[in-house]
Parts: C-alpha cells; structure tokens; sequence
C-alpha cells in the first residue's frame, strides 16, 4: 500500500542558491511520460550540508510516524539531491505539471508562480529562468513508501523567487545578424510576497 506524507503544513523557503535546468510554465520535464515542472538548485558547501541534514531528518520524522509503521525502508531511502561526475550536488524541486479538474475530470496545466524580488513582480508564465540565476524556491517537503525498495523524499516545488536573473539564452543570440533583442516587457504588476510569508528551512 502507497503511503504519501506532507512533512510541513505551511509552505517551506529554501536557502538562496544557483539555479540550473528550470522547466517552468511552459516547459515541461517528460521524464518517462511523467510530466513535471523542475527546478534543480545548487547550494554553498555549508548550506548543502545543512539541506543533507535537513533531508536526513524528515526521514528519520518520518519512520517514527503512525503511517510508516512496519514499513521496511531501503537502506539508503531516495533524497531529492544526487552529486554529478564533476562533483556539483544540485538539489530538485518538482512537481505534476498538471492536476485533474474535480468537477470536469479534464487535466489543468498549473501554474508556478515566479517572482522577480529586485523588481518585486510577478513575471510571466513564459519566464526563462536560465542557468545561473540566482534562486530561492518555496516548496513542501513529502514523504513516500511504495515498496522496500522504493521509498525517500520529495520536494514539491510551489513558486520561485528569483533575486539575480540570467536569461535563458537559447536560441536568441542574433549577433551574427548585428542584432541584439530590446529587453522583454513586464508582464504583471502583482507581487508575490509567498516566500517571505512562509517558514524557511530549520538549518
């Protein structure tokens, strides 16, 4: 039997960091035809072992809770970071890209609110946050058990705060034309104000 477990009823801040590989809005990570929206993010050395402690101890929360009794867990139960061949340890936020409308049945594409904190705006659904870009993201921890053998941890990305943004580049460098794009134009007025409202992560 399945069991999901939200860890925190409010919604948790993460420390600031690097942002790499968002697919946010309008664009959506297919992994295995399991459509989310991601972001991976990049921490300092001393805030990522603080995160790791962090993510260490929601499992351990978890496996002491009514919901999880006799469960057999893996030995080493899935942790929503893992560390590439060069070393860097990014850190995924995620979340269905899509969620099924109660009274039509239809699946309705979500929205993942990103804000600009410098400029305090929301900034459109077709933000490119690229690589680089400097990010604090909001989001709910969750605790899974499928199996013995699958088990562990997510982050469920809720909305983004972007305080240093690095434009996707793409595909949008006309210098070879002597061209250069004039800046994109606000898109919103609102300010989103979800990350300051909400608790940080206790590291």
């Amino acid at each position: 039997m399945n069991v999901n477990k939200m860890m925190s009823d409010k919604l948790v801040a993460s420390p600031q960091g690097t942002a790499y590989w968002a697919k946010v809005n309008t664009v959506v990570d297919d992994n295995n035809g399991k459509l989310n929206f991601q972001i991976s993010v990049e921490f300092d050395a001393d805030t990522e072992a603080k995160m790791k402690k962090y993510c260490d101890g929601l499992i351990e929360k978890a496996k002491a809770m009514p919901e999880f009794d006799g469960k057999k867990w893996r030995n080493e139960p899935y942790l929503p970071y893992h560390t590439n061949d060069d070393g860097k340890t990014l850190f995924k936020f995620k979340t269905a890209a899509f969620i099924k409308d109660r009274a039509t049945g239809e699946d309705v594409k979500k929205v993942i609110p990103v804000v600009d904190t410098k400029k305090r705006k929301q900034l459109g659904t077709d933000v490119a946050i690229g690589n680089g870009s400097k990010v604090r993201v909001a989001f709910k921890p969750g605790v899974y058990w499928s199996t013995a053998s699958s088990n562990g941890l997510n982050f469920y990305l809720e909305s983004i705060a972007v305080d240093e943004l690095v434009k996707y580049g793409g595909g949008d460098d006309f210098s070879v034309f002597g061209i250069t794009l004039d800046e994109e134009p606000e898109d919103s007025d609102e300010i989103v104000n979800a990350i300051d409202d909400d608790e940080e992560v206790p590291i």
